[in-house]
């Protein structure tokens, strides 16, 4: 049997280049490759850290995906190894983020939605680790 080596998201964007520039900008992702079509770019692959992220532009997303409200239907779920300090650094850069919650499953987290309306939520645990 194969096994997977890895999810990489593709968030279809209706404004391609306002997108890009809040995850390069505001969140702090690097972009690291790009695809242009007829002189438009069409997608940029993103990283920061481990993760990785594809953004493409909605008018390239072929009719099997091209769900209309498809943002309702997912989440994008980031591990920053410093949450509040990772909050605070794109707080600073103009991200309007939730508060931090608690969740019952012992996860510290805050939402934040790009230009796109893709809800991203970044944690982190907070569950103590038994000491006995």
């Amino acid at each position: 049997m194969s096994t997977m080596e890895r999810v990489i998201p593709i968030l279809l964007c209706d404004d391609l280049a306002n997108t890009l520039h809040f995850f390069v900008d505001t969140l702090g992702f690097r972009a690291v490759d790009h695809h242009e079509h007829g002189g438009k770019e069409d997608w940029h692959f993103l990283r920061r850290g481990h993760a990785e992220i594809i953004l493409s532009d909605s008018g390239e997303a072929p009719p099997a995906i091209d769900i209309i409200e498809r943002d309702k239907k997912a989440a994008y779920y980031f591990f920053p190894d410093d949450l509040i300090a990772f909050r605070d650094e794109i707080f600073h850069k103009g991200a309007k983020a939730s508060p931090i919650r608690m969740t019952a499953d012992g996860m510290s987290e805050f939402e934040v939605l790009d230009p796109d309306g893709h809800v991203l939520v970044f944690g982190e645990s907070v569950r103590e680790t038994d000491k006995s």
